[in-house]
């Protein structure tokens, strides 16, 4: 006799559907990433750059290659025509025989002529003068600029005068400033002639002969030879008026 086993119902095998794989896992890693990386140059980069700007302040011969000057060129470019004080005094500076162009832009620094020793140095460096500085006893103040005071330096002591006037200044405040930087020129000597007289400029035309120049003299920093007259003076101020101030004055009145 024979006997057939019986067979269960067969369990039925169902192919599961494929995970469907998601792009936003790897996508939000790379963005965190990127953010990250973005945070770090942020905050970084400054303290990076201040490193380095601080190491060309200390070691000023680097100035010489063109892409530290590149690089410190941001850092500076508002400072080398800044004056720290423009109403500062007068004072002394020497320059001694041998001292480079680092040690004397800390000093100037140090003493309050100078915002900042990097601006002066980079002014050298930029007009390659950080070899031409002369030695000497110099009449210097914070109302001269990083690049005024580069100019003061590159020749010695007696060989010129530096006159600095202010805007703003009525014609008696800029006679003194002439009588101190020109002890032979006194305040009424420079007022004397400081009028129209027979001068021909075109911004005077109208004017009486004896009319005063207050207003007619511009404003700036000036370099000029020691033995330099008042009319002299007067001209070169009333000159430099006429080249930056003429052309406005006619096209208004035109």
């Amino acid at each position: 006799m024979s006997s057939s086993g019986a067979r269960g119902p067969r369990a039925s095998t169902r192919s599961r559907p494929p995970r469907s794989s998601s792009s936003f896992g790897p996508l939000a890693f790379l963005l965190i990433v990127a953010v990250v990386v973005v945070a770090g140059l942020t905050f970084l980069r400054p303290l990076a750059e201040d490193a380095v700007v601080g190491y060309v302040a200390e070691h000023d011969t680097l100035l010489r290659q063109e892409v530290v000057r590149t690089l410190v060129a941001g850092r500076v470019s508002g400072e080398v025509d800044l004056a720290k004080d423009v109403r500062g005094e007068t004072r002394a500076f020497v320059i001694t025989r041998g001292e480079t162009a680092g040690e004397i832009a800390r000093r100037l620094e140090s003493e309050g002529i100078v915002r900042s020793a990097l601006a002066f140095e980079f002014v050298l460096y930029e007009n390659e003068k950080e070899n031409a500085l002369q030695s000497g006893t110099y009449t210097v103040s914070p109302a001269l600029t990083p690049r005024e005071l580069t100019r003061v330096f590159e020749k010695a002591p007696g060989e010129q005068t530096v006159l600095r006037v202010i805007e703003g200044w009525r014609l008696t405040e800029t006679a003194t400033a002439v009588a101190k930087a020109f002890p032979k020129i006194t305040k009424e000597a420079f007022v004397a002639a400081a009028v129209v007289g027979d001068r021909k400029n075109t911004v005077l035309a109208g004017l009486a002969p004896g009319a005063s120049l207050e207003g007619f003299l511009f404003p700036d920093t000036y370099f000029m030879r020691p033995d330099a007259t008042a009319a002299q003076i007067v001209d070169t101020l009333l000159a430099q008026f006429e080249q930056r101030a003429g052309a406005t004055l006619r096209a208004a009145a035109g």
